[in-house]
């Protein structure tokens, strides 16, 4: 499944411990591979040393970079910018860089406190239930380290512990503060585990094999050793390159070139089977215990899916498969049932399942259905009956269907099964020996079906409370079970274990504290300038008078048809107990009310999700949440572009405004193919350089093209050094036009935050929270001048 539908499923644990990892952002002192030469030089160069005085930055000079498009001059003062090697760059990013510490001076005990709250908001949670697969009991615990452990004992022997992976040594060698995992999959006989880990270097993905062991199976001299290795050479296969999630992807980027690699015994030189690095991996799944299958990316975008026997050279790797299009994106999963591994290759638009069965040893890879422009679909498979989730036949928001595995394939042939209600989206489903799960929204609302598949008919909606707003799948590596296992989350709800019975329909016990009740949801529609009615919603403390004195963070996102972030972070939970009112605007371009939601704010479209965000802020300020003076925006990426757009189109309708990596010069992207992600993204923002009308509609809103000569919100923008969807130099260039055209009686305040060791999803954790939110007081001068926010002091 694409985005928001294709999990990576794993036979014991899943990529979910990603988003727990990353609240888990702690300082290391330890050894272990070194930082990028080219990040410590940079880093170097733009030092963050305070400056005395608050002075802010000039705006660099101008130099003038023009294209010609469709007969039309394209302009560009500050492409310049964009060279990080040029020492004026260097020079202008680093008087920046100083002024956000100037102008932020005097706050540091405003700082300590802020710091307190949130990490008094950041529990570590308590370990998992576990996990009982095959002869195994899988469970998670910390033992007083900063990130989790999973371990397993045989059913039975819990003296007996082994350690499946340790988060904690892996961050140790690359000497990170907290480590992102893309998938973490265990062989069908329980004796290795793959996990797929992001390098300090942003993007870059390394497949690690190794056997479960006591006490560790690895160390991080291990992993430094094979880092060092890697230093001068070796990449498997393709142009080395970056993963592309298919939710949300601006472009940059930097070429590597193509190498090769084979995995050694760090002692002897052979191979060795316990400890095997793959370079350049996007997913991996495992057919057999002793066969790994993995994609390989070629400029950023997974290409091509290898089949590598553990123990060996990757030199004798078997290409499976190679997709010929840059349009197209290629991930691999497996059936519930562990009988077929699944090559998808997916599109904005489109999709296209290729099966493999993994009880054939030599298989090539079976069509299900061939591609067809708007045609979306992802197995799974169950007791002979291939079960297909699909947009086909006019069903934006997906259908349940089947078809027979001995019968043809192809969707003429395929029976519908179950058809979601009006104003109901599908988000993900899940198969079972007797039932599938699928995950809804309903109205915009999370909910959950459970069909039966003996007689779907017979299906049971499953209400859950009010506050939640985000559900995320368990492992459920259980074919057999008869419950389903989920998380549930708000911005004022941590992330609970839920428990639901599938005969039933019950929810079983959750770790819910009851602390929910300290805080009101309300679900709102604002009415957009042509008239479509726009969901909001809304969190804030129970015990908290709703009137103009509040301050107010908005979020937004609208592109790509994802749904705007709501999952718990303890730093909303801190401006919550503080009195903020949190709002998240589902505008147009997201999916929170399924696919035509998303179609109608992309391509000649994308002006409704400006009108939608205006639209909810006006009418929460019109029923007296809160007030212009006292409100901020908070977008992250392409929500970036709708933040920044609004900025230009409506200057008093926000006080102050965090873009965080934004994609704020949409044009000049979209006009050079030769940057990586750009021909994937002609069908959300359109194609410029074949279309003229897209050209000029593109030119209309693209913030960077936009700026004026007129007052703006406060702002704080950030980049990153190592980014290569949002790269440095395009929040840069927007910062600097934005200096160079601030008037004499704008007063507000511009910082540029540049970040020379982190990516797009990157940064310091609590530190940088702590940063944004003393921007914010600041910027809205809430309470300031007394030093009091709430009854706790400022200073």
């Amino acid at each position: 499944m694409t985005s928001s539908l294709h999990k990576f499923r794993g036979h014991i644990l899943k990529c979910s411990v990603t988003s727990v990892l990353r609240r888990f952002k702690v300082t290391m002192a330890t050894s272990g591979i070194s930082p990028d030469q080219e990040t410590t030089r940079v880093s170097t160069a733009v030092s963050n040393r305070p400056i005395s005085t608050l002075v802010e930055p000039t705006a660099p000079k101008r130099q003038q970079s023009s294209t010609n498009i469709h007969g039309k001059e394209l302009v560009d003062h500050y492409a310049w910018l964009k060279d990080k090697r040029n020492k004026d760059v260097l020079q202008y990013i680093g008087q920046e860089n100083r002024f956000v510490q100037s102008a932020l001076a005097g706050t540091e005990n405003f700082q300590q406190i802020l710091t307190q709250e949130i990490y008094q908001n950041d529990k570590v949670p308590a370990g998992r239930r576990p996990e009982v697969v095959g002869d195994f009991v899988y469970y998670q615990k910390h033992g007083g380290n900063p990130l989790p452990i999973y371990c397993r004992y045989r059913k039975g022997q819990p003296e007996e512990e082994e350690v499946v992976v340790d988060f904690n040594i892996i961050a140790a060698a690359y000497q990170q503060p907290f480590v992102n995992i893309l998938s973490l999959k265990i062989s069908p006989s329980q004796k290795h585990v793959a996990v797929v880990i992001e390098t300090p270097d942003s993007d870059i993905y390394y497949a690690q094999i190794w056997k479960i062991g006591k006490p560790s199976p690895i160390t991080a001299q291990h992993l430094l050793q094979h880092a060092h290795n890697h230093e001068d050479g070796k990449c498997s296969h393709n142009t080395c390159g970056h993963e592309h999630h298919h939710d949300d992807h601006e472009h940059g980027g930097h070429s590597h070139e193509e190498t090769t690699t084979k995995s050694t015994n760090t002692a002897s030189g052979d191979v060795n089977e316990q400890l095997q690095i793959i370079y350049n991996v996007f997913s991996v799944e495992w057919g057999s215990d002793d066969t790994l299958f993995y994609t390989s990316s070629k400029n950023y975008t997974a290409n091509q899916v290898w089949k590598h026997q553990v123990g060996t050279s990757i030199t004798n790797d078997v290409k499976v498969f190679e997709e010929q299009s840059d349009r197209y994106f290629v991930d691999i999963s497996k059936t519930k049932d562990r009988k077929y591994l699944t090559i998808n290759s997916s599109s904005r638009s489109s999709s296209e399942v290729r099966i493999v069965d993994c009880d054939i040893e030599i298989s090539s890879p079976l069509f299900i259905q061939p591609r067809q422009d708007g045609v979306e679909y992802f197995i799974e498979h169950n007791h002979g009956t291939f079960y297909i989730l699909t947009n086909c036949e006019g069903a934006k928001d997906y259908k349940f269907m089947k078809v027979p595995s001995d019968s043809a394939l192809t969707a003429e042939h395929w029976q519908n099964v179950y058809s979601p209600e009006p104003n109901t989206k599908v988000i993900d489903m899940d198969i079972f020996d007797k039932f599938c799960v699928l995950l809804l929204k309903m109205n915009g609302v999370p909910t959950v079906k459970i069909l039966p598949l003996d007689d779907p008919v017979d299906g049971k909606t499953v209400q859950l409370p009010s506050f939640a707003s985000t559900l995320d799948p368990r492992e459920n590596s259980d074919f057999t079970s008869t419950n389903y296992k989920f998380t549930m989350s708000s911005p004022c709800l941590p992330n609970v274990d839920c428990e639901l019975d599938l005969n039933s329909g019950q929810l079983k016990e959750s770790y819910i504290d009851g602390s929910h009740s300290n805080y009101k949801c309300e679900r709102l529609h604002a009415v957009s300038k042509d008239g479509t009615k726009v969901p909001m919603t809304i969190f804030y403390k129970s015990d908290s008078q709703v009137d103009r004195s509040r301050p107010m963070l908005v979020h937004g996102y609208g592109a790509y048809g994802k749904d705007l972030d709501m999952e718990f972070n303890p730093g909303r939970l801190t401006l919550l107990n503080r009195g903020w009112i949190l709002a998240f605007l589902h505008v147009r371009g997201g999916a929170e009310l399924g696919r035509q939601w998303y179609y109608d704010g992309r391509l000649d479209k994308k002006h409704n999700s400006f009108e939608d965000f205006e639209a909810c802020v006006n009418h929460l300020h019109d029923a007296g949440y809160s007030s212009h003076a006292l409100t901020a925006g908070y977008a992250v990426s392409a929500g970036g572009l709708l933040l920044a757009s609004v900025c230009n189109r409506s200057t008093e309708l926000l006080k102050a405004a965090i873009l965080k990596v934004p994609f704020v010069d949409v044009l000049n992207t979209m006009v050079n193919p030769s940057l990586p992600l750009t021909t994937q993204d002609y069908g959300e923002w359109g194609n410029p350089l074949q279309d003229d009308k897209m050209f000029d509609y593109i030119r209309s809103y693209c913030p960077y093209q936009n700026i004026k000569e007129q007052l703006y919100p406060s702002m704080l923008v950030t980049a990153s050094l190592n980014d290569i969807r949002v790269p440095f130099w395009t929040p840069l260039k927007y910062v600097a036009k934005r200096r160079h055209l601030m008037t004499p009686q704008d007063n507000s305040l511009l910082l540029y935050q540049f970040n020379p060791g982190a990516g797009h999803a990157d940064d310091d954790g609590h530190e940088q929270t702590v940063l944004e939110y003393t921007f914010l007081y600041k910027a809205l001068d809430y309470q300031w001048n007394n030093h009091k926010a709430l009854g706790l002091p400022m200073e």
